[in-house]
């Protein structure tokens, strides 16, 4: 997937690739492309990896970008304009999943002096308001299929660490939503509430919980948790649409209708 990814940002003033260990041609794809090659001792840890990549950059701002990603065409012209214009230190992306179009913001686009924190979804020390103009099309590295359980042994780590942590409880809990571990993620995903004050993040938590409830045939509790949801955050357009399919037909048309007026301000994740 190197290549595509290489190709999108030839028009960056540098280009550094960071291998943290690769077993494949990422080296000689690196080599022959002529950028900037470092190594990184792998040690289940994204923020150390990221900031050991950015500090070795020569120029002031930094965009990050994964080797399943591709930066859409245009963005590197309307990242240098926003740059040039802005007082800020950090802008965010557009993020879109090359499957689904669902979308994101991410911060990606920083000065380097500021710093990633966190083992895992990491994230920059600081929040963006401004976008950068750029766009990020991601993808899904058949690499992870290597080490299929990476996320979840680190965000073990981390919870290990940080109990208290909101951000990590989250996360742990949709890992475990995924591979349908429910009980494990729910338990997860009430600490993260119970942590968490981010309105966004508490709203996508509450439409998890109601679609493990409905999952494991709670109805009713399925149908709190989503008006949870909504409660925080009537302009949830998924949740409002999740309403309409777990309740009786003759209230499933209004419901359709609030997620079709919905805007998703202030939504974590506008999945498809």
């Amino acid at each position: 997937m190197l290549p595509a990814c290489l190709a999108s940002i030839s028009e960056a003033d540098e280009i550094i690739v960071c291998d943290t260990g690769s077993t494949d041609d990422t080296i000689k794809i690196a080599t022959e492309a002529n950028v900037k090659l470092i190594h990184y001792k792998w040690d289940d840890d994204f923020a150390a990896a990221r900031n050991y990549v950015k500090d070795h950059a020569a120029h002031d701002w930094v965009l990050s970008i994964d080797a399943d990603e591709i930066l859409k065409p245009g963005s590197v012209a309307a990242i240098k304009e926003s740059i040039s214009k802005t007082d800020k230190t950090v802008l965010f992306v557009a993020m879109t999943d090359s499957k689904d179009g669902s979308t994101f913001n991410s911060v990606r686009l920083f000065n380097k002096k500021h710093n990633w924190v966190g083992l895992i979804h990491e994230a920059l020390d600081c929040c963006a308001t401004d976008s950068s103009g750029g766009e990020i099309i991601y993808g899904y590295s058949p690499t992870h299929h290597v080490d299929p359980k990476l996320d979840l042994r680190i965000l073990l780590k981390a919870v290990e660490q940080y109990p208290e942590s909101a951000r990590y409880r989250y996360y742990l809990g949709r890992e475990y939503y995924y591979i349908k571990s429910f009980l494990e993620a729910e338990h997860h995903f009430k600490l993260c509430l119970k942590y968490n004050q981010w309105t966004p993040e508490r709203a996508d938590t509450f439409l998890y919980l109601a679609k493990i409830n409905w999952l494991e045939s709670r109805g009713e509790m399925a149908r709190k948790y989503c008006m949870s949801a909504l409660n925080l955050n009537a302009h949830f357009a998924e949740a409002a649409r999740f309403m309409a399919s777990i309740s009786w037909e003759k209230n499933a048309a209004p419901w359709l209708a609030m997620a079709e007026a919905a805007n998703n301000s202030e939504v974590l994740f506008i999945r498809k």
